[in-house]
């Protein structure tokens, strides 16, 4: 696929070369091959030189053409579409917002067009963290597109696969299987046999349930959509490779890192067959694998992988883009996991700048970087500091996400854990219990969120002397852990190494030894030998001083 591009930018090139002998220098078929290599470029990620070509082709078409011209506005759709894909949103969208005034101007209200600017516009927000106006947008192209399509048309279902992924973006997991549903149900009546929008559309089902804390019947609609994908596809597709990467994505949710590091790297694989080696889509390929190995207990092989994707972002990415500040954040939660706190917050406040540059400042990568680098603080004991980004991460939240949206109760459990460390066990009870609240509320009650915030509460009560409320939520985490996580996922050896620890401190040595054992167990079979918390649970278990 890559050879055949490139062949067609040559072709294009070639095409231009001749326009340029043989027609005057403002001619609009010499437009019309720029506008052909700018999408030709664009197909093949060199977004620079697109918008070098559809920028060409634009200044001769106001220079021939009335101001308001449709073919202008088809070029300024263009552009923003490059500038998209260049992750420039917010250029993106002034193109767009052009584009949509002059079509809104010449063309009718219901014109397919306008669905489609509304549509790119809706994109464009998602991309920019602004999913309440993506959403506006999406809205008003669906009922545009009900209005003047056929019910089942394929277009129709596109819109609805948009406003499902905003609809995730905005935490309303549910609103968003409904959409992927209706989608689905088009695509399977309009589309005979399995068709590669049917597995787009369960892919996107795998995602909104994984969102959802269901990451069984996530994997069920992901491996659906593979099966579809292998059938229909080349053996060294870019869906496939896609679909692999996000079964592996919830193979690392569900705490299954090996399964997860198998599926990331045959994606892998694929990417370096079919792109040229500095892709964009193998940075992000090679993101996924680091984040396997530091969810492994290897954060050091993990940083090999975030090193060479951030090179590859480097020479490929302006320097503000936010795919660079992504992996900055990526390796900064990798030295913190190194225990080297300093070197991430270095590479977490690089991070924070560019997105703070680049982005609207109430977005959630913001907040989500800010959450960060409280992280680190707290490592680092500095709770106070820590504390303080965590208000401000969960003041952006509280402002652009709906008052239940997941990310808060993360948000807050954060914060709780950060008063405990600070010797202010009480408060951390009162916050912890809000983010517990809001989590039974918006999600399944086998959530492994919920099962985090239980156990937090747990160690909370624990060093208030209230052990049997510490045993209580402890012990509920367990059992929720024990339902939603394989058997051998770090968080269950987590809870029962905490339950330990309080029967230890109550004196009850049988209890506190089958606990730690049990934690002990899963730890060798599921971490490096030379895992920290395998080093905590072996000095528990020598501190019982058993006959």
């Amino acid at each position: 696929m890559g050879k055949r591009r490139r062949q067609l930018n040559v072709t294009y090139n070639e095409a231009l070369a001749i326009m340029r002998e043989i027609r005057p220098a403002k001619h609009p078929d010499i437009a019309s091959i720029l506008n052909n290599l700018g999408a030709s470029y664009c197909l093949n990620a060199e977004t620079k030189k697109a918008i070098e070509y559809y920028n060409e082709a634009l200044a001769i078409m106001k220079g021939i053409l009335p101001a308001k011209h449709p073919d202008i506005a088809s070029n300024l759709n263009n552009l923003g579409a490059a500038y998209s894909d260049n992750g420039e949103t917010k250029k993106a969208i002034e193109y767009y917002a052009e584009a949509l005034t002059m079509r809104r101007e010449i063309l009718p209200a219901n014109h397919p067009d306008i669905a489609s600017n509304l549509n790119n516009l809706g994109i464009a927000y998602s991309d920019n963290g602004e999913t309440k106006k993506a959403i506006e947008y999406y809205t008003e192209a669906l009922a545009i597109r009900r209005a003047i399509l056929q019910s089942k048309h394929p277009d129709i279902a596109s819109n609805l696969d948009n406003l499902g992924g905003a609809y995730i973006a905005n935490g309303e997991t549910q609103k968003a299987i409904e959409y992927f549903r209706e989608a689905l149900a088009i695509r399977r009546e309009f589309l005979t046999g399995k068709q590669q929008d049917i597995a787009g559309n369960l892919n996107n089902l795998g995602a909104a349930y994984s969102e959802n804390g269901e990451p069984n019947r996530a994997l069920e609609y992901y491996n659906e959509a593979l099966v579809i994908r292998r059938e229909i596809l080349p053996r060294s597709h870019s869906d496939i490779a896609s679909s692999l990467n996000n079964i592996g994505n919830e193979y690392i949710r569900n705490g299954e890192t090996q399964k997860a590091i198998q599926y990331y790297t045959e994606a892998l694989g694929i990417m370096r067959e079919i792109l040229p080696a500095k892709h964009p889509k193998i940075a992000t390929n090679l993101n996924n694998l680091g984040a396997a190995y530091r969810e492994n207990g290897d954060p050091k092989k993990a940083l090999d992988y975030f090193h060479e994707a951030l090179s590859i972002s480097r020479e490929n990415l302006p320097g503000k883009h936010p795919d660079i500040a992504s992996t900055l954040n990526n390796i900064g939660n990798a030295y913190s996991d190194t225990g080297e706190t300093r070197k991430a917050i270095e590479y977490y406040n690089e991070a924070l700048a560019i997105r703070r540059e680049i982005l609207p400042g109430k977005h959630p990568d913001i907040a989500s970087n800010l959450n960060n680098l409280g992280n680190a603080y707290q490592d680092n004991g500095k709770t106070k500091r820590a504390i303080e980004y965590y208000q401000e991460a969960l003041a952006i939240r509280r402002e652009i996400l709906p008052a239940k949206h997941p990310n808060i109760a993360t948000n807050l459990n954060n914060l709780g854990n950060a008063y405990h460390a600070n010797k202010e066990p009480k408060k951390a009870i009162e916050i912890l219990i809000e983010a517990l609240a809001i989590q039974r509320e918006i999600l399944p009650p086998n959530h492994p969120h919920l099962a985090s915030t239980l156990n937090n509460l747990g160690t909370a009560y624990c060093h208030i002397g209230d052990a049997l409320k510490a045993i209580e939520y402890l012990q509920e985490a367990l059992a929720i852990q024990k339902d939603s996580l394989p058997a051998l996922h770090p968080h269950i050896a987590s809870s029962n190494f905490n339950l330990g620890q309080i029967f230890r401190a109550l004196g009850q040595t049988q209890k506190a030894l089958e606990y730690l054992t049990f934690a002990y167990s899963i730890q060798l079979n599921s971490l490096p030998s030379t895992h920290v918390d395998i080093q905590k649970t072996e000095a528990a278990l020598a501190s019982l001083h058993l006959p």
